[in-house]
């Protein structure tokens, strides 16, 4: 099977000649023959190294609070709307009949 790199594959119009990349488990045999076989160079990043690749880690910090943020937000709404559930419980039940 070719391997031969494509535009399509990475999608610039110059070939990378390396990959940077943290040593996470899901990068295995398979992906670095595959970048050998295109021509790539492997790159990882030393063991417990966030800032040797601080644009991805900028990255994954920006998504992880936007995310956080709105879980708070909607996790602030929806304990209003319990909250307010409860107190209309109780006056109702707490009403003269």
């Amino acid at each position: 099977m070719d391997f031969a790199p494509t535009p399509e594959a990475y999608g610039w119009k110059v070939e990378p000649r390396y990959i940077i990349r943290d040593r996470d488990a899901v990068y295995g045999d398979v992906f670095i023959r595959r970048l050998r076989a295109m021509g790539i160079r492997d790159r990882p990043t030393a063991p417990r190294s966030p800032w040797q690749n601080g644009f991805a880690e900028r990255l994954i910090g920006s998504i992880r609070r936007e995310c956080l943020d709105h879980i708070i937000v909607l996790a602030l709404q929806l304990a209003f709307c319990f909250e307010m559930r409860a107190l209309s419980d109780r006056l109702v039940s707490s009403a003269p009949e």
